[in-house]
């Protein structure tokens, strides 16, 4: 990672990236809205769909997935544990399946519908729910997830009945809202994260809903897709006198943090995924005095703190996953083996063996081993 003050170049890298794609943006936005034209107008020769062998229900799971270099057995589990659940899915793909993988799936899902990576993940539930409505689809509860998480990661898993007896019109997983935050001299709103969505019927059938997919201005360009889809979305809904929900946030990890015993609390301080030195440096100094009177109380205070600047699943993978049950884990770009992500995987792996959390799916957990391992090309993306 280098020394103190020494900013790792993977970082450099995103931020060099970054700063493209916002060039990028601003010289393909006049073409934007040909393109989406041409898309739609095109949408069934763009879009190849193949029948599965389940039955169309009451709920449906659109789920978008782009694996270039073959489907994975989470995928099938992810499929199947929707089934499982009375979710008929629809898997959309944003880029070409094999014959031997769209053979897999069939058994898996409702239908299967192979896109052009235009417009992202956003770009491809974009297609599903047009696909739906167009089809006269207008199911009882509505998923919309992708494959940029490992879900389910244990044989056991509770996250889609929660979304379901939550009461909310629309719930995910985290909620995403750092305090202090601002642009413009704004508080920056809260939104979901956009990897899994659900949805009830009432949502499904607003004005709101099909309002913000028809018209969402499709992009090819990463930053747009995210800034368009990802953090408008919570907001579009919500104005529409929707009610939107998170499962997870810091705060609740926080307030779970206080009823729990000195041991567990120096576990979560133990597995906490740390790139900045400072965080690292106290961290440490926490554990080094395992039996001072305040540990507790500096303890979750600096969980408190750190969590402002990171996010808390990735800083703390570890208690939110077995305090919150927030059981998934995210796949992330590739980055080197100093990124926040690659350090939360091996975490949560150190966690697993020490017994201090459950064994993983086998697939799951073979597949982590080898992405910490080979980087994105062990998983797609």
């Amino acid at each position: 990672m280098g020394g103190p003050g020494v900013i790792p170049k993977w970082k450099v890298a995103r931020e060099f990236n970054r700063l493209g794609e916002q060039i990028q943006a601003l010289i393909s936005y006049p073409m934007e809205p040909y393109f989406k034209w041409k898309h739609d107008r095109n949408l069934l020769n763009n879009v190849t769909l193949v029948d599965g062998s389940i039955r169309l229900s009451s709920k449906v799971a659109i789920y978008l997935v782009y694996q270039p270099r073959g489907i994975l057995d989470s995928t099938i589990l992810t499929c199947r544990h929707l089934s499982e659940h009375g979710y008929s899915v629809l898997v959309v793909s944003n880029t070409d399946l094999t014959p031997a993988d769209v053979g897999r799936l069939t058994k898996v899902c409702w239908k299967i519908a192979i896109r052009p990576n235009f417009g992202y993940d956003f770009g491809g539930y974009r297609d599903g729910v047009r696909l739906l409505s167009e089809g006269g689809v207008i199911p009882d509860a509505l998923v919309i997830l992708n494959d940029s998480i490992w879900w389910p990661i244990f044989p056991e898993d509770t996250i889609l009945d929660r979304m379901e007896q939550d009461g909310a019109d629309v719930v995910g997983t985290i909620m995403h809202h750092k305090p202090g935050r601002r642009t413009a001299g704004k508080s920056r709103p809260a939104f979901l994260e956009s990897y899994f969505f659900w949805f009830n019927r009432r949502a499904v059938t607003s004005a709101a809903f099909r309002d913000f997919w028809k018209k969402y201005r499709i992009s090819s360009i990463k930053y747009n897709a995210v800034h368009r889809g990802e953090r408008r979305l919570t907001a579009a809904l919500a104005q529409g006198g929707l009610t939107v929900k998170g499962l997870f946030s810091r705060e609740g990890l926080v307030q779970a943090l206080h009823s729990q015993s000195r041991d567990e609390v120096i576990r979560t301080v133990s597995y906490g995924a740390y790139i900045d030195p400072d965080f690292r440096a106290r961290a440490d100094a926490l554990l080094a005095e395992p039996q001072s009177d305040d540990l507790m109380k500096r303890a979750i205070e600096f969980i408190d703190t750190s969590t402002v600047k990171r996010g808390f699943h990735a800083s703390f993978s570890y208690a939110s996953v077995k305090l919150l049950g927030a059981t998934f884990l995210k796949k992330a770009p590739a980055q080197a083996n100093g990124s926040m992500h690659h350090v939360m995987r091996q975490k949560v792996l150190d966690a697993i063996e020490a017994g201090d959390l459950p064994p993983m799916i086998d697939a799951v957990n073979s597949e982590i081993v080898k992405r910490q391992i080979e980087g994105a090309a062990a998983v797609g993306r």
